[in-house]
């Protein structure tokens, strides 16, 4: 559990949803969890630590936005690049994330803040 006093999510960027938790990844790298109700849009008081910077320096400060599909976890950064990584539930797991596209891949910038992922 973490004081939300010291936590700036507005400051990054992609808040995403899964089964009942709302991620957010945080100004200080790190991607924070909260309960959220769909039914009546209220936000959890209790902030849980869903994952820390990845051991080879990413951090989750760089998310513009975030989605969470399946048993993956999508995501854009601010250098233009689409992310994908597993997801076990409730954290990604950093040690998979995999580029899947973007300017040095296909050309395409997607530093986009916003994104959805269509079945």
């Amino acid at each position: 559990y973490y004081n939300p006093a010291w936590i700036n999510f507005w400051a990054a960027g992609g808040l995403g949803y899964d089964e009942g938790w709302l991620y957010a990844p945080a100004s200080d790298g790190n991607l924070y969890r909260l309960g959220f109700s769909l039914e009546s849009q209220i936000i959890g008081s209790q902030i849980f630590l869903a994952s820390g910077p990845a051991s080879d320096g990413y951090s989750w400060s760089d998310v513009a936005a975030f989605q969470v599909a399946d048993d993956d976890v999508y995501f854009t950064t601010t250098d233009g690049y689409l992310h994908r990584m597993a997801w076990n539930g409730t954290t990604p797991d950093v040690g998979t994330d995999t580029l899947v596209a973007g300017p040095g891949i296909d050309g395409v910038d997607y530093s986009s803040s916003a994104m959805f992922i269509a079945d």
